[in-house]
């Protein structure tokens, strides 16, 4: 954010301001402009559309059409302001003509461009110039009487949640915010707006745990990439989690923060929905001894985003975005659209991954064996199952007479890929986070799953995790998972590269895994994929293994997702409050070792209380 300083000379001259692009946001900002008669008026508005000239004629009587930004700025006289409203990827084109016609002063929409590299050319050509980057929620009523509740609170954010969902399909069939026919990942559209909400609650994101996106369909085989929206998982400089969900698809109109602190407040904000006619926010605080307060605040973030940088153009003392804030937010979106790439390019490569990563005819038949014990003990007349993931070896595995199972993934990509085509009826995947299931507490007998803490950060996430699973598990179910476990005493690179050239090791994905664990420092660290990569690259070995099997590990190439291995008497500290472990059961393929299939009982609320003493 940028400040004037105090001291500026009061700039209060009349701006002309040229919007250029009128789709949703030129009108809102043209809206603003109404009410700063004072300060500024559009001059000229700029859109190739000739469909929309009818109505700018209309609503802006008098103000000059033009259908290219050059012959715009070079009738409009005096002191010019240029406000983008078009897509990102047309930003540094744009800025360039002005510049080269002598307008110097700018308010730039999110996001800056489609890629940090973009972006800080953005920001090289701009320097000189007066810009503000239209921050909306930063100018929030509901968003900034959310941040004063939480620091009259003296305690900070622990989980903040941030839901933007709205129908976007009428538009995007339109091409609406699309440039050059190029389709913007549904991140480039509301991440920036949810990563700002994000940062101003909990500050800097230090990590991007995970992120997913999803496809929109517009109409019979027509398919919109990565732009029907997705999840993500941020992890902050102080340890506080954001959760982002967005939906471009949703019948339902959303924009909701959910704010939970360390002392255990709990805050909730649902801002004006998108195109809607409510200009209010509402803030609901509940308190841990039961006290509870509803706010309801006028709000139209928009507009006084606008409103704020003319203001501050003008030298009045207004906190506005600043480029710095685009090009980190910028940044931040990259780097989630970077993990989706991994998950998106996992499921294609899915048939050629083997044992130890995939599950192999021993665990099946463990599994199978501890899910037939379960229900034989409990005369159960059905069986209600979630499975974490899609594996298909246990999606497809002999179930008692009777099972139903539910699995959940949130990449939408492994769904499509990886889950059995020939499921039942009575077998569904859903895509959601395995830390937050869409489903009400006790609804399953049986939680199954595959290595589910290794794509989760330790301790945090595992944690969180652990206790999504005690939620939706009945008191007298059970808990089977095969677990990929570090060695108390981890073997080095070296080691690992020794082993392969004397033939000492079976398989490549064996290898992968012991050379991924050898690479990792802590479990609360983990192990870059990329490093991995990077290690098995840099040692040029030729082994006989299939290529197939071999060019799996091109999908770690470049990417910083984390694989996390913990110890196994780390997994059974993280189980101990809420589980009682009834089994730990090694088979015999090459690194089963590693692979311990452990089977749990939740722990009664006494149990637990015993434990915790």
């Amino acid at each position: 954010m940028t400040r004037n300083p105090s001291g500026l000379t009061d700039r209060r001259q009349k701006y002309n301001v040229v919007i250029v692009g009128y789709g949703h946001a030129g009108r809102i900002h043209r809206k603003a402009y109404g009410s700063l008669g004072n300060l500024c008026s559009v001059a000229a508005v700029v859109d190739p559309d000739l469909g929309k000239h009818v109505e700018i004629s209309a609503t802006l009587p008098g103000v000059k059409i033009y259908r290219e930004l050059a012959e715009a700025l070079s009738h409009v006289c005096g002191e010019v302001i240029v406000d983008f409203c078009v897509p990102a990827k047309v930003h540094l084109e744009l800025v360039e003509t002005a510049l080269r016609l002598g307008v110097t002063r700018f308010l730039i929409e999110k996001p800056l461009a489609w890629d940090v590299a973009s972006s800080e050319k953005l920001v090289m050509t701009l320097q000189g110039s007066e810009v503000v980057y239209l921050d909306t929620y930063a100018a929030s009523s509901g968003v900034q009487q959310l941040l004063e509740k939480i620091a009259g609170q003296d305690s900070v954010a622990e989980h903040v949640s941030v839901v933007f969902h709205k129908n976007r399909i009428s538009d995007s069939r339109l091409n609406r915010g699309f440039a050059q026919d190029a389709v913007p990942s549904a991140w480039m559209i509301e991440g920036p707006h949810m990563l700002s909400i994000a940062m101003q609650i909990a500050g800097q994101i230090a990590r991007v745990l995970s992120a997913s996106t999803f496809d929109m369909e517009i109409g019979t085989n027509r398919l919109l990439p990565e732009h029907g929206g997705g999840r993500a998982l941020l992890e902050h400089e102080n340890g506080a989690v954001t959760h982002l969900d967005l939906d471009l698809c949703s019948d339902r109109n959303v924009r909701r923060i959910e704010v939970t602190l360390r002392n255990g407040v709990r805050m909730v904000v649902e801002l004006p929905p998108s195109k809607a006619e409510r200009h209010y926010s509402v803030l609901d605080v509940a308190y841990p001894g039961g006290g509870h307060e509803v706010h309801h605040y006028e709000d139209r973030p928009m507009e006084n985003c606008v409103r704020n940088a003319i203001s501050h153009l003008a030298g009045e003392q207004v906190t506005v975005g600043s480029m710095a804030d685009g090009l980190a937010i910028c940044a931040i979106v990259e780097r989630m659209m970077e993990r989706t790439k991994f998950w998106q390019s996992v499921p294609k490569q899915w048939k050629h991954f083997g044992p130890p990563l995939r599950p192999g005819p021993e665990d099946i038949r463990v599994m199978q064996e501890q899910a037939a014990a379960w229900v034989e003990q409990s005369s159960a007349g059905r069986c209600d199952v979630l499975l974490c993931g899609v594996t298909p070896e246990i999606a497809s595995m002999h179930w008692p007479a009777g099972t139903r199972l539910w699995a959940v993934e949130k990449s939408l990509a492994m769904i499509r890929e990886v889950w059995p085509a020939n499921a039942s009826p009575a077998k569904q995947a859903v895509q959601g986070e395995w830390t937050c299931l869409p489903f009400a507490a006790d609804s399953f007998d049986i939680v199954i799953g595959d290595g589910c803490l290794t794509s989760l950060k330790y301790p945090q996430q595992q944690v969180h995790f652990l206790e999504a699973v005690r939620a939706v598990l009945r008191s007298n179910g059970v808990m089977i998972t095969r677990y990929f476990v570090q060695p108390d005493h981890p073997e080095r690179p070296e080691m690992v590269f020794a082993d392969l050239q004397e033939g000492r090791i079976g398989s490549f994905h064996a290898f992968k895994w012991r050379l991924a664990m050898s690479l990792q420092e802590s479990a609360s660290e983990g192990v870059r994929v990329d490093d991995i990569w990077q290690k098995w690259s840099a040692a040029k070995v030729t082994t006989a293994w299939p290529s197939e099997a071999v060019d799996t590990i091109e999908t770690y190439r470049g990417s910083d997702h984390r694989l996390t291995f913990t110890t196994l008497g780390e997994i059974r500290d993280l189980h101990a409050d809420l589980f009682e472990e009834k089994s730990c059961i090694v088979c015999g393929y090459e690194l089963a070792e590693r692979c311990p299939i452990m089977v749990y009982s939740p722990r009664k609320l006494q149990q637990r209380d015993e434990v915790a003493h």
